[in-house]
């Protein structure tokens, strides 16, 4: 599963729906590239757009029962992926990475 798809996924899992452009702010993406994506995701029964019922004009994506079983599928192994890589780095440098991926992420988002 692409890392942006996941992204997505982990965003929507707490079940509240999301505008695309908070959705994008949340998950560090350009709009076009999010709504390619989100394309993708309810052409495969990841994810469903569902009009927004305090303003008609406005869509929220909401993750799927499928999506969300794919979540609780892959948790554990990102997680425990996630922990051996940084199992290879001292405090210091996971901070410093973590820094630095923060900021690569909030310019690419931009």
């Amino acid at each position: 599963m692409p890392v942006e798809t996941w992204r997505v996924l982990e965003a929507l899992a707490d079940k509240k729906g999301r505008s695309m452009s908070a959705l994008a702010r949340e998950v560090l993406m350009k709009l076009p590239s999010l709504s390619k994506l989100i394309d993708r995701m309810v052409a495969s029964a990841l994810v469903q757009r569902a009009p927004d019922h305090s303003d008609q004009r406005r869509v929220l994506v909401y993750i799927s029962d499928l999506g969300l079983a794919k979540v609780r599928d892959l948790r554990r192994p990102v997680r425990r992926h996630l922990e051996s890589a940084g199992a290879r780095l001292d405090e210091h440098e996971r901070r410093e990475l973590t820094r630095l991926l923060q900021a690569f992420m909030r310019d690419r988002g931009s």
